[in-house]
């Protein structure tokens, strides 16, 4: 005679009906330092840069406006916004010019500002340079990239040190839910001056990390079963005196 031995089955039928037969795939979020490693996870597809090349220096990024794509929104210290400029005068990444405060006396971010990009479509990606005036970034969150699923820290040792003294410094982030708002948020204020350049970003979906769950048909099959095993176990207790 079947008794309460059933019970398990009962729960695990019920959660397979909560759970709508199905399983996601955790996200994942991968953080770098690293341009040449942020490119090998992302590879080359889908992928876009904006290196501020392409138009003349001493152009305007209004705050709040839309450049190549991107509204950007420029924020200092205090929360006072500020419009931003395509800059040059400095060494940089790439080419001659870079991201920059719109200021006749200085080209040059401070500490304590922010920058948020907010993108026309879902990405999957994002990473950028950091050109910091020497020896002034000193810790690991003087600068701070986020998304909604997490954040990266800047590694505080630069990648490398152009011909006039600036630092490199690289920050991405790999996420596979996706987003379509990244901000740059530095340490308060004025500890160091920076500019920005190479921002890249990609709507290619990198694969998530192997999941010991089983596949979304495969449990759908499985919770199948328990519903026949469930219902067969009621017909033969009804059956059965």
């Amino acid at each position: 005679m079947f008794t309460g031995n059933g019970n398990w089955i009962r729960r695990i039928a019920l959660a397979c009906l909560v759970g709508g037969f199905s399983v996601n795939s955790a996200a994942v979020l991968m953080a770098f330092n690293d341009q040449a490693t942020f490119q090998t996870a992302i590879g080359t597809n889908s992928s876009t840069t904006l290196d501020f090349d392409s138009v003349t220096a001493a152009t305007p990024i209004v705050n709040g406006s839309q450049f190549q794509g991107v509204d950007f929104l420029f924020t200092d210290g205090v929360g006072t916004s500020f419009d931003g400029q395509v800059a040059s005068g400095f060494d940089t990444t790439s080419g001659d010019n870079y991201l920059g405060f719109n200021d006749p006396n200085s080209s040059s971010f401070l500490s304590g500002d922010s920058i948020v990009m907010n993108l026309p479509q879902m990405v999957h990606a994002i990473g950028f340079f950091i050109i910091a005036s020497p020896g002034d970034l000193l810790f690991s969150d003087d600068a701070l990239l986020t998304i909604g699923s997490g954040s990266a820290m800047v590694n505080p040792t630069p990648n490398s040190v152009l011909a006039d003294g600036g630092e490199i410094f690289f920050l991405g982030l790999v996420d596979t839910d996706g987003f379509t708002t990244a901000e740059l948020s530095s340490a308060c204020c004025g500890f160091f001056e920076f500019n920005v350049d190479d921002i890249q970003f990609s709507t290619f979906a990198p694969p998530s990390a192997p999941s010991h769950v089983p596949e979304p048909a495969t449990l759908s099959l499985f919770c199948l079963s328990l519903l026949f095993g469930l219902t067969r176990q009621k017909v033969c207790t009804n059956k059965r005196p």
